[in-house]
């Protein structure tokens, strides 16, 4: 095993330790309601650099910007923010960190001691790039499309020059943005000229001593670098990279991706290489095709390949000696390679990605932690390590649930559901389903039956009944064309109660199991169901009234206890007591059922709650979070 990669592994076990460590940062909300650990470490956003040293390597992530040795592989420490992290960089005296976020602003951070030093604000949508000028004074900054949707009008998209002594705007190209929106921006070596990729389908060459514009190159253009000497100009059009000069604006070389989209490009120290990153536009999911060639620039001739990352690359960096290239990946790794031959020298960091969903073993000894792109993590509680992973290539795992006696795992993914004996990973059975998307899943008490949910293909029912043992599917139940579908199964395992939505009606309906035939039904305005484990009360979402609880007896509205349209995931409590309810603004909310009093609010670093389950005690709620953790808390009484 090489040094680097024994220390990856030191890192990944030490990893473990440091996210449940670092919840000391989270201050409990109410008495007795605290997170006492968190799984996970968040997932990489497109944004990564190198130290001048080459000692460090700065790793954009959602929960702050991380800092990494990649000599020894070793951690360092996070600077955490309160948004995702889009762009980063170092000052050229490898001094200070500065970050672009997601809410709008840039930070500024002292390296030795990790204290932020200002906060920048004056951008209206993310600061998806930003650079710096080679002498440290001047910093450039670019915020995103406006996400709203809808054509981009100025000042929809600028692009800001900030004095990073003070803090302040410096004014001397306010001329140079109101034309056309900034795409992109890049200092040149020297500090003479400052790059901006336009909206014209133009990249402007604006000098920094006067003010004036240079030359204007006919270009569309999504990314820019410059080489360390200042004389080429690399941008991106498409599948597209041209090389240019900068001294009179020839067109030096075309290099042609082969009609791939290209994420990120970035120049060898030394000027005679260029690193792209290319990749399928169409998906972040796992297995896509994904590459980075690197290009001779004085011929611009393709040297070599390299394609070990399972999902695109969307950050480059090379160390300051030009001698490894680190990438960071949708598939959650940030990779190091030999820049001579793109040999791989290991991974430096693995993040977890979002977290969709989270469910405890009937012993609550473990839990299963379904994830967007990496599978089923199996977590030891309460501490989270990972004793393995399941349906690594499944995609997006919408659904996961135990056997009542805990034996087996089932884990739903498009329309695919597997199934897994739970003390050992191994591989039981694998269900084809009729549906397009596997929304909800639920076994029968006696474990011998599972009711599968979710959104049909035309013509087709919503829920399905599995019978465990043979992987045979029993019975669809009707009628058709109904979505989403939230199922579970009466205490008693004699009935199935099914919430679903279609075009013409949302109802509530009671299944028997024995034959499939429906035994009552009402309506209701509703989308995601929970059953409370005594079978006497319903939570339902609702888009109009937020979340209601109905009797199961008769079908009568009780009350509603949270007017909150954005809630999106419900659990009852083992003694059905409580319910707890998640939203999309990372919130959870814990309700007394009886007389629907709010309890307890429970907030954090989290955001958009994927899924939320209690513990078998009931003394602990795990929130599960597109933020890329699950959070557990535990409840006071």
């Amino acid at each position: 095993m090489s040094k680097l990669r024994a220390a990856c592994l030191l890192t990944f076990l030490i990893g473990s330790v440091l996210d449940l460590s670092t919840m000391a940062d989270a201050a409990p909300l109410a008495r007795g309601n605290q997170v006492v650990a968190r799984w996970g470490k968040g997932h990489l956003s497109n944004a990564l650099a190198y130290s001048p040293t080459g000692r460090l390597i700065a790793i954009g992530t959602n929960l702050g910007v991380r800092l990494d040795d990649p000599v020894g592989g070793a951690y360092i420490r996070t600077l955490e923010t309160p948004s995702t992290v889009l762009s980063v960089l170092f000052s050229p005296d490898g001094k200070i960190v500065i970050a672009g976020l997601a809410d709008y602003s840039i930070r500024i951070w002292n390296l030795s001691n990790g204290k932020l030093l200002r906060t920048l604000r004056g951008h209206s949508t993310g600061v998806i790039a930003i650079a710096i000028s080679p002498d440290g004074r001047l910093l450039a900054s670019v915020e995103e499309l406006d996400r709203a949707g809808g054509p981009v009008v100025y000042p929809q998209r600028l692009m800001r020059l900030w004095r990073i002594a003070d803090g302040t705007l410096d004014h001397r190209l306010d001329h140079a943005i109101v034309s056309h929106e900034v795409i992109s921006v890049a200092f040149a070596p020297d500090g003479q000229t400052l790059a901006l990729g336009r909206g014209n389908a133009t990249v402007q060459l604006w000098s920094l001593r006067d003010g004036k514009l240079l030359r204007a190159l006919r270009t569309a253009d999504q990314f820019l670098a410059f080489s360390a000497d200042s004389q080429i100009l690399a941008s991106t059009s498409g599948a597209m990279v041209r090389l240019w000069r900068v001294a009179d604006g020839t067109l030096l070389h075309t290099l042609d991706e082969d009609h791939d989209f290209i994420h990120a490009i970035a120049f060898a120290p030394d000027g005679k290489t260029l690193a792209v990153a290319i990749g399928d536009i169409s998906s972040t999911a796992i297995g896509r095709p994904s590459a980075i060639d690197v290009w001779r620039v004085r011929d611009g001739k393709l040297i070599f390949t390299v394609a070990d990352h399972k999902a695109w690359v969307g950050a480059l960096s090379f160390s300051p000696d030009g001698k490894i290239l680190a990438t960071a990946s949708v598939d959650q790794t940030v990779r190091l390679w030999r820049s001579a031959d793109g040999i791989s020298l290991g991974v430096l960091a693995e993040f977890s990605g979002e977290m969709c969903c989270a469910t405890f073993s009937p012993d609550g000894k473990t839990a299963a932690v379904g994830t967007l792109a990496l599978g089923v993590q199996i977590r030891q509680v309460p501490y989270g390590q990972i004793v393995r992973t399941l349906g690594a290539d499944m995609g997006n795992i919408s659904s996961i649930s135990f056997t009542p006696d805990g034996d087996i795992i089932a884990a739903g993914a498009g329309g695919v559901v597997r199934l897994w004996r739970a003390t050992d990973g191994v591989p039981l059975r694998t269900l084809r389903t009729d549906l397009w998307y596997v929304e909800s899943l639920a076994f029968s008490p006696d474990g011998h039956t599972l009711a599968v949910g979710g959104r049909p293909f035309a013509g087709q029912l919503a829920t399905q009944v599995w019978r465990v043992s043979d992987g045979r599917k029993l019975y669809s139940l009707g009628p058709c064309c109904r979505s989403p579908s939230s199922v579970a199964f009466t205490p008693d395992g004699l009935a199935i109660v099914e919430s679903s939505v279609s075009e013409i009606d949302s109802k509530i309906r009671l299944w028997s199991v024995s034959n499939g035939m429906l035994l009552r039904e009402w309506q209701v305005n509703g989308g995601s169901m929970a059953l409370a484990p005594n079978g006497q009360t319903i939570a339902l979402t609702s888009a109009k009234h937020g979340v209601q609880l109905w009797r199961m007896q008769d079908g009568v509205l009780l009350r509603t206890v949270e007017r909150n349209l954005d809630a999106i995931s419900l659990s009852f409590s083992p003694d059905s007591r409580t319910l707890a309810v998640g939203s999309k603004d990372g919130r959870a909310r814990l309700w007394r059922v009886r007389d629907g009093a709010l309890q307890h609010e429970l907030s954090g670093p989290v955001d958009f709650v994927t899924g939320l389950h209690f513990t078998p005690n009931g003394k602990t709620l795990a929130v599960s979070s597109l933020s890329g953790t699950v959070s557990l808390w535990t409840l006071s009484r």
